[in-house]
């Protein structure tokens, strides 16, 4: 029971801090890369 309580918690914690900061940074990542990607587009066929 000791090793149990132990255990989830270190499971737990990092799984949920990442949730947690996918959340927050997924909607400025995705414009991020969006505008990283139409960059490099431009960059690569210059139109």
């Amino acid at each position: 029971m000791k090793k149990t309580s132990n255990f989830l918690p270190r499971i737990i914690l990092p799984f949920s801090f990442l949730a947690i900061v996918s959340l927050a940074f997924h909607h400025d990542l995705s414009l991020l890369l969006k505008g990283v990607t139409f960059s490099m587009m431009d960059t690569i066929s210059p139109t």
